[in-house]
């Protein structure tokens, strides 16, 4: 059989051509139904008529039962009664409700309010310790000398260590 497509030679029985994909053969289509009417066929009837309900056919065939036999067992088991809808609702009965722990919720913006206050504050101090390195290196800059002298003042004030001599 030869693609309509491609032209390529394929199997009688491939649906899809192996060089394009193209598919081979259609999908056999439904019977189309006959235009002919059977004379015997009556509309009324079959319009007005409603047809009878499928009945569901048993899976294995009904046993008479004993009578000293025990009740069958329903097929699936029953809904436990009385569960609540979340673990979250039951507290102990020793513990009041005020002392109870809140949910997770609550936790996570506690959380988030703590990291944000720590955030802050070092956000602050490193503000502070970039301001002091700025205020540092414009009186480097404007005033070498004066910036020298405090240099050597800063010295002789702060205790040398041990094995050191100041400068």
């Amino acid at each position: 059989m030869n693609c309509p497509n491609c032209g390529a030679e394929n199997s009688a029985d491939t649906l899809f051509c192996v060089e394009c994909g193209a598919l081979l053969k259609r999908p056999e289509s439904p019977a189309k139904p006959s235009d002919h009417i059977d004379d015997e066929f009556d509309n009324e009837q079959t319009i007005l008529s409603i047809p009878k309900p499928l009945q569901a056919t048993p899976s294995r065939p009904e046993q008479p039962e004993p009578d000293d036999a025990e009740p069958a067992k329903p097929p699936f088991p029953p809904e436990p009664v009385g569960v609540p809808e979340s673990i979250s609702d039951q507290r102990p009965n020793d513990i009041p409700a005020d002392s109870a722990p809140e949910n997770d919720l609550t936790g996570d913006r506690r959380s988030r309010k703590v990291l944000t206050v720590v955030g802050s504050c070092l956000a602050i101090i490193f503000f502070c310790i970039c301001f002091a390195v700025i205020i540092v290196l414009v009186a480097a800059v404007t005033d070498p000398e004066g910036f020298e002298d405090l240099l050597r003042q800063l010295v002789l004030v702060t205790p040398a260590p041990s094995g050191m001599l100041p400068i």
